[in-house]
Order: structure tokens, then sequence, then C-alpha cells
């Protein structure tokens, strides 16, 4: 029908005449915003990110808790930061058309895998009471790996587009790089008498 509304007049019948009303109409509301979609970790990671920090002692002289848990912050420090510089080398061959493209989006994927790695391996030594503020660096630590976890899928999804979201891929990546670079500086800010190859 149109734009008005036919009523009866009140205690008319039929035949009289038909009143016509006019519809109101009101501005279009943009649905709701969906939900986040429910994020499945794997079930190691889930796990090790459930569980608190610091329920493990230390061994006495031994640092190689102490060594690997410095060097597993590092590697992710150093790690995210490349992630920048492969995206970059993927820009680059997307604008050229090159055949590279493939690897190059491999490689980006290799080195967010072993970024995920690295933050497992801390989220594994976190288990050890290293200080008062293992649970504080734990926690930084499974923020960093559920944003690389949702940064991985979404990276997968925004590269098959006809013309890739780069800033959009960049700006998770910066988001990923504050965040090693935190972890990092709050284990160095530690000072754990180590030293590390």
């Amino acid at each position: 029908m149109g734009q008005c509304l036919s009523l009866l007049k009140p205690g008319g019948s039929p035949e009289e005449g038909i009143e016509m009303m006019t519809i109101i109409k009101f501005p279009v509301v943009p649905p709701p915003p969906r939900p986040p979609q429910h994020v499945v970790y794997p079930p190691s990671m889930a796990e090790l990110i459930r569980v608190p920090a610091a329920r493990l002692p230390l061994i006495p002289d031994d640092d190689y808790v102490l060594v690997e848990y410095t060097r597993a912050a590092r590697e992710i420090y150093a790690n995210a930061d490349l992630l920048i510089e492969k995206l970059n080398k993927l820009e680059e061959c997307h604008k050229e058309n090159n055949k590279e493209i493939g690897n190059a989006f491999t490689i980006l994927c290799i080195f967010i895998d072993r970024l995920a790695k690295h933050y497992e391996d801390f989220l594994r030594l976190s288990a050890f009471n290293v200080d008062q503020f293992a649970q504080c660096r734990k926690d930084m630590a499974s923020e960093g790996y559920k944003e690389l976890f949702v940064m991985k899928k979404e990276v997968e999804v925004l590269l098959k587009k006809k013309k890739p979201w780069f800033n959009e891929i960049r700006r998770k990546i910066k988001a990923q790089i504050k965040h090693a670079h935190g972890l990092w500086e709050h284990v160095q800010k530690a000072k754990f008498r180590v030293v590390i190859e």
C-alpha cells in the first residue's frame, strides 16, 4: 500500500466517506552491533591462560627458569617488531602484483605463529614464582596472546579481499607491538640477575 492508511469514521458505515490518515515515518535505526564472536583458543593455551601464575616454587641456585622466562619475553619483543617488516614486504608485493605475494603471506603467518609460540613458552614459565609480579606479567602475556590469536584469524580474512586492508592489519600489529614492548619493559624492571645469550 501507499503512505496512507484508510480508517472508517467513528459510527459510520463503509459506504459513507473514508478518512485518510498519513503514516508517520520514523528514521531508520541501524541494527545493534553484533556481539563479538566467541573465540575458541586451543585447549592447551586456554588452560595456560586460565591457571594462576607463581604456583610453583623456584629451585634455589638454579637460574634455568629465570633465563628461559627472560628469553621468552625478549623473543616476544623481538618477533613482534618483525611483524611490521613482514607486512610491509607483503604490501609491496601486492602493489607490484608480484608473484612472490604467496610467499610473503606465508612468511607473515609463520612469524605470527612464531610469536604465538613465544607467548606459549612465557605462559608456561609463568607457573614459577619468579617474583611478586609474576601474575601481572602473565596477565599481560595472556592479553597479548588473545589479541594475537584473533589477529591471525582476521589477517587471513582481510588479505583474501580484492583490496586487502593493510591499514587495519598494521593497526593490529602495532597493538601487538605495544603489548610486547610493555611485557619486555616489565621483565627488564625486575632486574633478574641472569645472563641471556
